[in-house]
């Protein structure tokens, strides 16, 4: 029997998330990685994200180790799914914020 490759998904492209499809993206992993911000995933995929590498965000997503979207119908084949989105503060869960 053949193993199939592991597919991450990562939710959020923020500096965590992106930090995390970048890193196992570039460990071998194949990652798929979405965020709802058109341009977040376009910076991502000209390499053009302040704090990170150009260098590693085009070799990321050029060698399709790493594909970014903004539909999460993408993660639908994935094995995990990350989530690295913001988190409401406790004043805005009771309704306070």
């Amino acid at each position: 029997m053949s193993r199939r490759e592991l597919v991450i998904g990562v939710v959020g492209l923020g500096y965590v998330g992106l930090a995390y499809a970048v890193a196992l993206s570039l460990h071998g992993f194949r990652v798929i990685g979405v965020d709802v911000s058109k341009e977040r995933v376009e910076d991502v995929r000209r390499g053009l994200v302040s704090g990170f590498s150009r260098e590693a965000l085009l070799k990321a997503t050029q060698s399709s180790s790493l594909e970014v979207s903004t539909s999460y119908s993408v993660l639908r084949d994935t094995d995990i799914v990350l989530v690295a989105v913001n988190r409401p503060t406790c004043r805005e869960c009771i309704g306070l914020g």
